[in-house]
Parts: structure tokens; C-alpha cells; sequence
């Protein structure tokens, strides 16, 4: 009794250890980027994955004795005192890890953005100059784009949460009281090892366990394989060993935390719980931070290349203007003004506005997108991997065919099922419901409902897990006894001595039979056999049927079954390849049924099929090279592990393809975690559903479908917003650089520079509201920092051309020079705030599309109401109290006519570089 005393309390102790430690890892990795060596995580995993289900097979093989011995339970299960020490001991059933996060971590999650941080050192350096109008307009864009993020990913949250309390969470365990044990109603959380914890159908396994008596039981574990069909558990005989290579998930008395009860009822006895349990095993990837995302590199790169356009502009600037002026206090001030200005400071606020109408549109379209960046991920992405089951399926058995042993359709053979399945009285399953769902339609209905009609049962042999087949004995109008017997087909096959050929009956064919069965099989189908048998007199000589009678029979042909494709997934498929998104199919069902499905829906051809499939077996043996090359190459991936699924996204990013992943089991939450943007459903797992960026509501790739054009959408308006105000910026410094060497005067003050900046980019901010020409939607498109660079210093100078037009007007025709007054050079300035202001505003519609803006195309009424609006603003701002307070000064009456001829050249010029940009690099944005 002391070493069962000892184990236990080694357990108990490993549980609170694991527990701690994993909590305070947590923390602190999460406070840092991604870090660990993909390859070492996968190990990790795979490791941590052996080690559980070799467990596990050890408990598979104890006898039940000494399995209740180890844990100190009763078959009775155990005391209400004892469970509340272990619970106090262990902790809760449920996985440290898979938490959703708290308010104020996803407000501190929402700061750490590069331009975040770039504004708030701005701001710091403003304020040390005492610049405090800088410092507060800084400081108030970075509350409003943290605010912005933090208000609707909490709300994202909050629905993603209220999913789950929607799922029912409690169990019946048994507590063994002085006298008798009595049955007692707790929430999952509260189960401990050792307890006794009784299943009924729909029941959610509650703990990784291990079965002690079962009636009929059917168990779903479709989460944890990907396998669509229940399996059977049954407990081990006494005496009855196992074998040494048995696999967890085939051991038939071991039931995984997370699978749930198709049919049946049982008694089950939980070994490990919460981080101990298979499941924890799938969620260890929680343990490190969300990989770096495609929208995360790529605003990494912009900020990078900003910051380095920056540190090369400023002190160029510096250096010129402290020699022009030799006053190097206000050139250092200038220069702050320019680090601004070279900055789109509404660039996260934007972002994030961007991002978050593209979240609101979707939430009407049944997506919850629990990650802001999920959303313009989704549009980024060129390879889609999805599960099979009920994204591509319906997720529900149907009739496919029903054949006789000529391997032709045949409706005799479908309507001796329909007797079978319609008469018996035990628990149907999905197929028993195939067969009489079919038998209701229109075509059927009259003709079975006539056969059924026709005679009357007499009695049934209940279906058992050992012989796989269930029959039923109905009787004619002339009392005629006839068994009806349906059933896996190989076992039907070996109980048949012979075989209805045209109407007679021959001698079987066991060996053509079976190659009919295994063609169909390999044709995705899964297939049941129809056979039957005249009654004259029970074999064992009583007047109950029984099993013995089940001999000698008569094979009359099979039913075939399938999970048929949605119809809406061949279509979608089309239409993802159109926007340039490649579907590659992920499953842990088998091979024959993924291919099957495939090429109905257009996955794959079958003159490609051959090269396009792979099973995880062939996987396995492949050396990390020819890994890569099968993942690019292939389509269809079956009978994978959730390691593999996680080694397939890594290996398409790995090789520079922007990944989604769709699941929404607990296999699949690696992968989940690992891809671009992880996808999951409101019906998926819990862990499942926490590794995701983006929810549906609905499985269907119609919804996916949808999200991707709106993604586009999104990234587009990002893309418009950083092109735009980066290479009109860069075009402003380039100005101020030219104007620093020319003149002999500071171009603009400080803060007429920021308000001319904050002013264009409030012209910008409905840029999330606009409208996107439909060709710039029609391929998936990769943040290219080459491409920014290349923009802005094409497109940035084309507005220095005409700034300098406005020096020099003001210095040759207006005669503002250096020995011009105060009051005029102030004037000089006002004119070039205008022309700037109303240059960089007009832009937004010459950059926003590649056709002719006005014409070919039009801006939403948002964004061409702001530039107005902006635009009168501008004009009016030297006649109003703020252009005094900010020392400017009236413009010259006939500056306005220069005015309106620069716009117009302007525009004619950008247009001009605009089709030479095209032409030469072949995109726009």
C-alpha cells in the first residue's frame, strides 16, 4: 500500500510542479518575440506527444485492479473528501495554457507596434525641446491606435468567449458514500484523477481515460485524428494482453479527453487530467509566442525602412540648415519638425481603423476575428490548408451506391437495408440514419414504405462489437421467416455460402466478393454488406434467434456510403484559385476517402492525382529536402499526425508562401498556431478555437471565400495609406532638403510643418472606408518593402518639382529673399504651406487607383468629402487665429491664380509618372 501511497503522491506532486512551472513560462515567453528553433519546437512536441500516448498504452494494458489500485479508486469511484483533496492537490482539469487572455494583456499586447514606439521617442525628443503641441499630437495618436486595437480585440474576445459558454460543461461522476455510491452532477473542471465518471451518448470525455464496463459504446475522436467515423471500445477481457506496438488511439479501452459519445453508454475511469492528458500535449504550442505573422514582417520592414530613410534625411538637414543658418538650435528644432514630418504619424491609427471596419464587416458575415492582424493576413494568403470533414463535407454519412454481387445498382439490395435498418430497435448509427433518410425521399419513399409494409417482424440479433452485424427476422403474408443481416462487409462475406447472381442463387465467390469491396473502398467509399437467410428453425434449437443463426446466408450485394462534398466547396475551390489561393487538404482521415472527395470537388485531376497525394506514412520516411518539395508539390496530405499538419504550414512559410490554416480539432492546433492565420469554427475545440486568429460561425468555404476578398480589401487601403503618405512625406523632406541648401531662411517653422503633416494625414484617414478597383483584389498580395522604397523615391519628387516651382516664384516674382522682412518671408512660407498642403491632399486621389482618377475611377464619398473638407481648411488657416498664432501671414492675391495652374500640372505630371511606373516596374500599388 505505501508505493501505491508513494506513486500517487509522485503524481500529485508532478501535477502541482508542471502546473507552476508551465504558468510562470507562459508569462515571461509571451513578454518576448517568438524565438525558439522551429525545428526544436517540433521535436519538442513530437516528444512530448511519444511520451503521453506511450503512457497511455501502458494504462491500456493494466487490469483494471491495479489501475484503480494506482489511482486509490473503487470501481464505486471515490470519496467527496478525497476528489476535494486531489483537487486542491492537482488543481483543475483544465489546460494552463489555453486561457483566454485578460483585459489588461490585451491592452499591453496592442503597444508593442514599431511605429508605436518610433512616435513615443519622437514625442520624448519633443518634449525635451519643449515642443509641447508636437508632444501632445504624438502622444495622441499612439492612445488612439492602442485604444483603437485594444477595444476591438476585447470585444472579439468577449464573443469568442460567449461561444464557448454556449457548450454544455458538466459530468456525472460517482462518489462512494458510507453505505452506497450515488451519482453526482460536477463541471469537467472539477474531475481528478481517479475518479469514476459515467458516459453517456453526447457525452464529452471529460480526461484522458481508461474504460471499465461499456454497453454498445461508440466513440468519436475525430478531434484527435481527424478520422470522421466512430470507432468501437470495448474493455479488455481478463487474461487478454495486448499487443507491445498498439497504438494509443487503436487501444479499444482507452478514451482521449476531448472525444466525445456517438452511441452507447459506459464507465470510465479518468487517469490524468488537465496538463498531464493528451490534449496538453497539442496545447504545449501555447507555451511559445504566435510566430511572426506575414502583416508583422511586413510592417516590421516598412518601419525599418522608414527609420532608415530617416537617420539618412535628418542629419543631412541638420548639417545643411545649421550651415545656411548658423543657428544650430532652431535647425535642431527644424530637424525634429522633419523627423515628423518624413513620418506618417497616423499610420497605426489608420491601420488599425483599417483593420477594424474590415473586422466589423465581417462579424456580418459570421466571422469573428479575434486578431486584428488576422484579417489582413486572410487577404495576404496564397495557400489555403483545410481539413476535410465538414468544410469540404457535409460532415454527414449518405448513401453513395447500392450494388448487387455483379458490383450493378440494384434496388432490391437497398430495400432489404432499408428493412434492416428501419426495423431495428438498437441505437442507429450514421449509416442505419443514411439508409433510412434515403429510404424518405420521393423516389424511395412509396417503394420501401410498400416492403416494409409487406411483412412483420418477428425479432432482431442486437449488433456487438465482435461480430460487427445486426440482424433482423420478418415474416410474409404466408408466414415465411426470412433474416435480414447487414454488417462490415468482411464479416458478412465469411458467414455466406452462397450468392445472388441475376436472381439465382450460387455457390460464393469469397474472393470476387472482397475485390469488389476493397475496389469500392478504394474508391473513398465506406461499404456495408446485405445479406439473408430463409428461417425454418432457430439453430440452437429454442424459439429466441440468436447469433448462430447468422450462418449460412445468402449475399445479396452492398451499400456503399460516403461523406458527400458541400456544394458550395467546388465552386469556392474555383474561386480561390481565380484570386490566386491554392487549396491543399490536411486530414488524418484515409487516403482512398480524401482523394475521393478531392477530385469530386476539383482539387485533383486524375490524370495528377498520383504525384499530388501522400499519406503521413510516406511523409515520415522523407529526409527534411524531399519533405519540403512533397509539401510544395502536393495537394492532398491523409493520415497525418498534428506534428506533421504543424511541419506542413512551417514548410510552406519556410519556402516564402503565405499560409492559412482551417481546423478545428484539437490535432489541429499546432498548425493553427503556427499558420499566417489560423482559422477554427464556433463547433471546433476549445484549444482549437484559442490557437485561431479569425472564428466562423459558419463552416463553409463560401465564408472563407468572402473573408479573403474583404482581407484584400483591407490590405489594399493599408497599402494605399503607407504609399501614399510615405512618398509624400519623403517628397515634403526632400523639399525642406533642397530648400535648406537654397535658402537662406528656415522654408517653414517647426509647427507649420506639423500641422500641414497632421492635416494630409487627416485627409488620409478615411483611406480604411474607400473603395478598391476590382483588379487589385484578383491576386494575393506580400508586403514589398522593395516596392515601398522604390514608390517613394519615384513618386516622392515628383511634388519637389513644383514646391521648387513655388520657391523660385516666390523669389524671382514675388522678390521674398534673405534680405526680405520678417513679415515676408513669412508670407514665402505661407505660400509653400498651401501648395504643399493642397499638393499631398489632391494625391491621395492620383496614388489611390492606376486609372484615371474622376474618370476611370472614383473615390467613396468618405474620402473625397475629407480631402474637400482638409482642402478649405487649408486655405483658410492663414486667415484664421491659428495662422496668426503660427506666424503666418496673408497670401498675395495673385498667388492663387499660380495656384490653381500647379494643381493642374501637378496632377498632369503624377498621371505622366504614374504610367511610366507601370510600364517599367509592371504594378502600381
Amino acid at each position: 500500500m505505501s508505493s501505491v501511497k508513494s506513486d500517487i503522491e509522485s503524481v500529485d506532486t508532478a501535477h502541482r510542479r508542471f502546473s507552476f512551472l508551465e504558468r510562470t513560462q507562459i508569462f515571461f515567453t509571451k513578454l518576448i518575440p517568438f524565438r525558439k528553433d522551429q525545428k526544436s519546437l517540433q521535436d519538442e512536441l513530437s516528444e512530448r506527444e511519444k511520451g503521453t500516448l506511450a503512457s497511455l498504452v501502458q494504462w491500456s494494458q493494466k487490469s483494471i485492479e491495479n489501475a484503480l489500485q494506482i489511482l486509490g479508486s473503487t470501481n464505486e469511484g471515490l470519496t467527496t473528501t478525497d476528489a476535494q483533496r486531489l483537487l486542491h492537490q492537482i488543481g483543475y482539469n483544465e489546460l494552463s495554457n489555453v486561457k483566454p487572455p485578460t483585459w489588461w494583456w490585451l491592452l499591453l499586447s496592442a503597444i508593442p507596434n514599431p511605429f508605436n514606439i518610433l512616435l513615443v521617442v519622437l514625442a520624448v525628443a519633443a518634449i525635451a525641446t519643449s515642443d509641447v503641441a508636437t508632444f501632445g499630437i504624438l502622444l495622441l495618436m499612439v492612445v488612439l491606435s492602442v485604444g483603437l486595437r485594444f477595444i476591438q480585440e476585447f470585444k472579439s474576445t468577449r464573443r469568442a468567449a460567449a461561444l464557448k459558454d454556449l457548450i454544455k460543461a458538466d459530468c456525472d461522476v460517482l462518489r462512494r458514500g458510507e453505505k452506497s455510491s450515488t451519482v453526482q452532477v460536477i463541471h469537467r473542471k472539477e474531475v481528478v484523477p481517479g475518479d469514476v465518471v459515467m458516459l453517456t451518448t453526447g457525452s464529452v470525455v471529460p480526461a484522458d481515460c481508461l474504460l471499465l464496463d461499456s454497453n454498445m459504446l461508440s466513440i468519436s475522436q475525430s478531434s484527435l485524428t481527424g478520422e470522421n467515423l466512430p470507432l468501437e471500445k470495448t474493455p479488455i477481457p481478463m487474461g487478454v494482453s495486448q499487443s507491445e506496438n498498439l497504438r494509443a488511439f487503436d487501444a479499444p479501452n482507452i478514451l482521449f479527453m476531448g472525444s466525445y459519445v456517438v452511441s452507447g453508454s459506459a464507465r470510465v475511469l479518468a487517469l490524468t487530467t488537465g496538463d498531464r492528458t493528451y490534449v496538453a500535449t497539442m496545447s504545449a504550442i501555447f507555451n511559445q509566442g504566435k510566430p511572426i505573422t506575414a502583416f508583422q514582417t511586413g510592417i516590421r520592414r516598412v518601419s525599418i525602412l522608414l527609420i532608415t530613410f530617416m537617420a539618412v534625411m535628418v542629419p543631412v538637414v541638420l548639417i545643411i540648415q545649421g550651415f545656411v543658418s548658423h543657428d544650430w538650435k532652431q535647425a535642431g528644432l527644424f530637424c525634429i519638425a522633419v523627423a515628423v514630418g518624413l513620418v506618417p504619424e497616423m499610420m497605426p491609427m489608420v491601420v488599425n481603423a483599417n483593420l477594424a471596419r474590415g473586422s466589423i464587416i465581417m462579424a456580418k458575415k459570421k466571422v469573428i476575428i479575434k486578431r486584428l492582424d488576422g484579417i489582413q493576413n486572410l487577404g495576404s494568403v496564397d495557400v489555403l490548408c483545410s481539413d476535410k470533414t465538414g468544410t469540404l463535407t457535409e460532415d454527414e454519412m449518405k448513401v453513395a451506391a447500392f450494388v448487387n454481387v455483379s458490383g450493378e445498382a440494384d434496388m432490391h439490395v437497398f430495400d432489404l437495408a432499408y428493412i434492416n435498418a428501419s426495423l431495428q430497435t438498437g441505437l442507429k448509427n450514421p449509416l442505419d440514419r443514411a439508409i433510412v433518410d434515403l429510404g424518405a425521399e420521393e423516389d424511395h419513399r412509396a417503394r420501401v414504405t410498400s416492403r416494409v409494409g409487406s411483412c412483420t417482424k418477428v425479432a432482431e440479433i442486437p449488433f456487438d462489437f465482435v461480430r460487427r452485424l445486426l440482424s433482423v427476422i420478418v415474416a410474409d403474408d404466408s408466414e415465411k421467416k426470412t433474416l435480414v443481416c447487414k454488417g462490415a462487409a468482411e464479416e458478412l462475406v465469411r458467414k455466406c455460402t452462397r450468392m445472388r447472381v441475376q436472381g439465382d442463387e450460387v455457390s460464393v465467390d469469397a474472393n470476387a466478393l472482397l475485390e469488389l469491396v476493397e475496389g469500392l473502398n478504394k474508391q473513398g467509399y465506406r461499404v456495408i454488406g446485405i445479406a439473408t437467410r430463409s428461417i425454418v428453425h432457430y439453430v440452437a434449437r429454442s424459439n429466441v434467434p440468436s447469433p448462430l443463426d447468422e450462418v449460412d446466408m445468402t449475399c445479396e450485394g452492398f451499400v456503399a456510403f460516403q461523406d458527400p462534398p458541400k456544394g458550395d466547396a467546388a465552386p469556392a475551390i474555383s474561386e480561390l484559385a481565380s484570386l490566386g489561393v491554392e487549396t491543399k487538404v490536411l486530414t488524418g482521415d484515409t487516403l482512398t476517402t480524401a482523394i475521393k472527395v478531392c477530385q469530386d470537388i476539383g482539387i485533383l485531376t486524375r490524370e495528377t492525382t498520383e504525384k499530388e497525394v501522400i499519406s503521413g506514412a510516406d511523409l515520415a520516411l522523407l529526409e527534411p529536402e524531399e519533405f519540403a518539395k512533397a509539401a510544395l508539390r502536393c495537394k492532398v496530405f491523409a493520415k497525418l499526425t498534428p506534428i506533421q499538419k504543424y511541419q506542413i504550414v512551417n514548410t510552406l512559410k519556410a519556402n516564402g508562401r503565405r499560409v492559412a490554416f482551417l481546423g478545428d480539432g484539437i490535432n489541429d492546433a499546432a498548425a493553427l498556431r503556427a499558420a499566417d492565420c489560423g482559422i477554427s469554427v464556433n463547433s471546433g475545440t476549445d484549444i482549437a478555437k484559442d490557437a485561431a486568429d479569425v472564428i466562423l460561425t459558419e463552416k463553409s468555404l463560401e465564408v472563407i471565400l468572402d473573408a479573403v476578398r474583404i482581407g484584400r480589401i483591407t490590405f489594399v487601403n493599408t497599402l494605399k495609406y503607407i504609399k501614399m503618405a510615405a512618398s509624400s512625406n519623403f517628397g515634403n523632406v526632400f523639399s525642406i532638403l533642397v530648400a535648406s541648401a537654397w535658402l537662406p531662411f528656415t522654408p517653414m517653422q517647426p509647427i507649420q510643418l506639423l500641422t500641414q503633416n497632421l492635416a494630409y494625414d487627416i485627409s488620409q484617414s478615411t483611406i480604411p472606408w474607400d473603395s478598391v478597383d476590382a483588379e487589385m483584389i484578383q491576386r494575393p498580395r506580400p508586403w514589398e518593402t522593395g516596392s515601398l522604397a522604390r514608390f517613394m523615391i519615384f513618386l516622392g519628387p515628383t511634388s519637389s518639382v513644383f514646391d521648387i516651382c513655388t520657391f523660385a516664384l516666390n523669389w524671382f516674382y514675388f522678390g521674398i529673399n534673405g534680405k526680405s522682412s520678417d513679415a515676408e518671408k513669412n508670407q514665402f512660407r505661407t505660400h509653400w504651406f498651401l501648395e504643399g498642403l493642397l499638393t499631398q491632399t489632391l494625391i491621395v486621389h492620383m496614388l489611390r487607383t492606376h486609372k484615371i482618377p474622376f474618370i476611370q475611377s472614383r473615390a467613396s464619398k468618405q474620402v473625397i468629402l475629407t480631402t474637400l473638407v482638409i482642402s478649405m481648411i487649408g486655405i483658410a488657416i492663414p486667415y484664421t487665429p491659428l495662422g496668426r498664432a503660427e506666424s503666418m501671414e496673408h497670401p498675395k492675391p495673385l498667388f492663387y491664380p499660380f495656384l490653381v495652374a500647379i494643381l493642374i500640372c501637378y496632377m498632369g505630371l503624377v498621371q505622366l509618372m504614374k504610367m511610366l511606373y507601370i510600364r517599367l516596374f509592371k504594378e502600381w500599388l
